[in-house]
């Protein structure tokens, strides 16, 4: 779906007041945008106030989502319909897609600049870390969920991470790791006291080492 001129500018105005992090998070955005309207298009068979034969149903306004990526959480609109459903292919496969939106922006965007130290040792443990977590879901989430017993909860306090996300942002010299982390106590005792262990870069001045 092409863009309008007001929505060019709009466009340009906002990468104009972001900074490279932000400008990045803000293209990524509007092209993964760009995708969904273009495949409910294809799905309704007409754009939005187009008169076709080919339609088969309505748009029905949107619905929001909330996407992290590794540029940033995405703010989506996932259009809805009048008659059956739909939800992008796109978001269905979006581990894949995450790293390959992400690489084509960056690269449009930092070709012959600076590259925010992204190919650096950092970085790269950093992709590993992402990578290897993905397949720790892919397994786990294959694995069958074990049968309920006469004794639903835990004795004393028991804390299960349910979910885990992180993001790690990098402003050209410093670098900033985001973790949210939903926690539920499947025990029957109250838990006063959670401890996280934190790990600090010896050399934050060197990101090579």
């Amino acid at each position: 779906m092409a863009l309008s001129q007001s929505e060019l500018m709009r466009l340009l105005e906002s990468l104009r007041r972001a900074d490279g992090v932000e400008a990045i998070r803000v293209v990524c955005e509007r092209i993964l945008q760009e995708l969904i309207e273009a495949e409910v298009t294809e799905v309704i068979g007409a754009a939005p106030r187009e008169h076709s034969d080919q339609r088969a149903t309505w748009r029905n306004g949107h619905r929001e989502r909330l996407l992290t990526t590794q540029a940033g959480d995405l703010d989506l609109k996932i259009p809805k319909v009048r008659t059956g459903s739909f939800f992008p292919s796109l978001l269905e496969r979006r581990r894949r897609i995450d790293r390959a939106l992400f690489a084509v922006v960056m690269e449009a965007y930092v070709h012959g600049v600076e590259t925010l130290n992204a190919g650096k040792a950092i970085w790269h443990k950093w992709c590993k870390y992402d990578a290897a977590r993905a397949r720790q879901t892919t397994a786990a989430a294959a694995v069958p969920a074990p049968r309920r017993t006469e004794q639903p909860y835990a004795t004393g306090s028991a804390i299960v991470v349910e979910h885990d996300a992180a993001r790690l942002d990098c402003d050209g010299r410093l670098y900033r790791l985001t973790m949210r982390r939903l926690l539920r106590n499947t025990g029957d005792a109250p838990i006063t006291r959670y401890l996280i262990r934190i790990s600090v870069d010896p050399y934050p001045g060197d990101p090579e080492r």
